[in-house]
């Protein structure tokens, strides 16, 4: 059975992906024995939340998106684009 996926679903395991790697360096800036090791887990730490950020705000981006192409797909007076209108047209002989 195929599987697909969209941008939507992509972006947000990314978003949490990013989650989980924060909260790794946090528990590792932690456990973390001397100074260097806590500055390293934590600026890493930050990094993560930092890239999370990111793909949260592509992730809005792509919804926002998708509502306006739904919007303007639901709006839209299609019968405009048929090529066969709702009123026989009369022939001209």
């Amino acid at each position: 059975m195929a599987s697909f996926v969209n941008a939507a679903d992509i972006i947000a395991s990314a978003v949490e992906i990013e989650r989980r790697g924060h909260k790794f360096y946090q528990q590792a800036e932690q456990s973390a024995a001397d100074k260097e090791a806590r500055e390293f887990f934590a600026f890493m730490a930050g990094e993560e939340l930092k890239h999370e950020k990111i793909f949260a705000s592509m992730l809005i981006s792509q919804i926002v998106q998708c509502s306006i192409i739904l919007y303007i797909f639901l709006r839209c007076d299609w019968a405009r684009f048929s090529m066969y209108s709702a009123k026989p047209r009369a022939h001209k002989d």
